[in-house]
């Protein structure tokens, strides 16, 4: 595969990295004695890596691509509903691990669970983009298409018409 070919991928893995990291930073600093504002440091990489913005642009490009145009709504439904769920599973389990273990412990299960979300990408999330369409006929543009070939061709006029109402 291609670089092209993997974006998604990439965008979520390079993200989710500059999550860790600033994570791991805090881990390391939450130990020290130093005035607050240099926690800010920490953030660098999450600024880097374009944070849960770009988290949320390939999440929502991930889901356009996999499912049709009918069931898309609830799919971004869903996704909004385990982010919030997240977010309350996140701030209810993070005060009560503050409360026993302190910030680093904290820090310290938030940088376990990218480094799992990471792999769990790399590992089980399979790629959209396919290199053959579904008539075989590899990926090209529209200025690259035989007009012989089309007339040929049913299924390929059929896909040239549909690229020609994608590019309006």
């Amino acid at each position: 595969m291609t670089l092209l070919e993997n974006v998604i991928e990439l965008f979520t893995i390079f993200v989710i990295l500059g999550v860790s990291l600033t994570y791991i930073l805090l881990s390391v600093m939450a130990n020290w004695d130093i005035v607050p504002w240099y926690f800010l440091i920490a953030y660098i990489p999450v600024a880097l890596f374009g944070g849960l913005s770009v988290l949320l642009l390939a999440s929502t490009c991930y889901i356009t691509d996999i499912i049709d145009d009918k069931e898309r709504a609830w799919h971004f439904a869903f996704l909004q509903a385990l982010i919030s769920l997240g977010l309350l599973i996140g701030l209810l389990s993070g005060s009560a691990i503050f409360g026993a273990c302190g910030y680093t412990a904290v820090f310290s299960v938030a940088t376990v669970l990218c480094i799992l979300a990471t792999l769990y990408i790399l590992l089980f999330v399979p790629e959209t983009v396919q290199s053959q369409t579904s008539v075989g006929v590899s990926k090209r543009s529209l200025s690259q298409v035989n007009l012989k070939e089309v007339d040929a061709q049913p299924n390929l006029q059929l896909e040239t018409r549909l690229l020609e109402d994608e590019l309006e």
